[in-house]
């Protein structure tokens, strides 16, 4: 049996003007994140002054039987992103649902709605699917950025990616760029992913798709093992890390290799796929399995002949 796994990779080096929502005490979101055969996940962002949050959702059609799950988690914070999970959903069904914020229900200008995946395992084919994959996404704070012209470009990228039949995107890293005036707090650190999800060009996109951060439920194996690889080391480590805690993103492996080469690092995980933005390092990865070459960012800035 094959399995025909089409990968669409858009590499992203984009910049943006903020458009904040900000309205009905809502900051960015909601979207569907992790949806698995039985339960979803549902992120949403929320002003400081807000006390409550709660989703009602139903299975297509069947609007007399809405259910209703409130978050119990922390509010009141400068900055808070938070998850509702709903369980319980049937298998292989398009639901709808609904954010209420201190009671009221929100319009967050687009439909909210996701499907539950269907129960193919030991009865029928694989089925095929799509993804997106992508990283270096920049987006641009003049009064932040460094000085002359700086990183940025056409974000247009993002309006054509909401428009793919994709099942879901995997972000690769330096999902956004922290600033120099960021690094000196805490508050600095969770204002950069609160500013930039928050962008209006990111909200088709963001709604479109399913965002791949967890597999399967707290507790239970992760049925997609995955490891962050990179040659950098103390200090450059604590971006990398605030960037996973911040984005909720689970990973089994851990690797700062400090220059040393990866292929051998990697031989021992034993990867099915290796993404890396330096031809040096796919070269070294390819011994251990797969590896595919993300070519953007400024170490791709001098072109490059891939060997074959």
């Amino acid at each position: 049996m094959s399995i025909k796994n089409t990968i669409n990779i858009f590499f992203l080096l984009l910049s943006l003007s903020v458009n904040a929502q900000n309205k009905q005490g809502l900051v960015s979101g909601p979207w569907a994140g992790n949806v698995e055969l039985r339960n979803a996940t549902i992120w949403i962002e929320v002003t400081p002054d807000v006390k409550n949050v709660a989703v009602k959702f139903h299975a297509n059609g069947q609007t007399a039987l809405d259910k209703s799950v409130e978050y119990k988690g922390e509010l009141g914070k400068d900055f808070n992103p938070i998850k509702i999970e709903l369980n319980g959903l049937e298998m292989n069904t398009t639901y709808d649902y609904k954010v209420f914020i201190d009671g009221k229900e929100i319009d967050p200008g687009f439909s909210t709605k996701f499907s539950t995946k269907d129960l193919w395992q030991f009865r029928k084919p694989a089925p095929d699917f799509t993804f997106l994959t992508g990283s270096c996404a920049y987006f641009n704070e003049p009064i932040y950025d460094r000085p002359g012209k700086p990183y940025g470009g056409d974000s247009s990228i993002f309006d054509a990616m909401a428009k793919e039949k994709a099942a879901f995107m995997l972000w690769l890293g330096d999902n956004w760029y922290t600033r120099y005036p960021d690094y000196a707090s805490e508050w600095g650190l969770h204002y950069r992913p609160s500013r930039e999800r928050k962008l209006k060009v990111l909200q088709p996109f963001l709604k479109a798709m399913h965002h791949l951060q967890k597999s399967s439920p707290p507790g239970s194996p992760m049925r997609i093992r995955t490891a962050l690889v990179t040659a950098r080391s103390a200090p450059a480590h604590d971006r990398a890390i605030r960037t996973l805690m911040s984005w909720d993103i689970e990973v089994d492996e851990a690797m700062f290799l400090g220059g040393l080469e990866k292929g051998p690092f990697l031989s021992v995980f034993e990867p099915d796929f290796y993404f890396d933005d330096q031809l040096a390092h796919v070269h070294s990865a390819a011994s251990a399995g797969p590896s595919g070459h993300v070519d953007s960012g400024v170490a791709n800035v001098t072109a490059f002949t891939p060997r074959r």
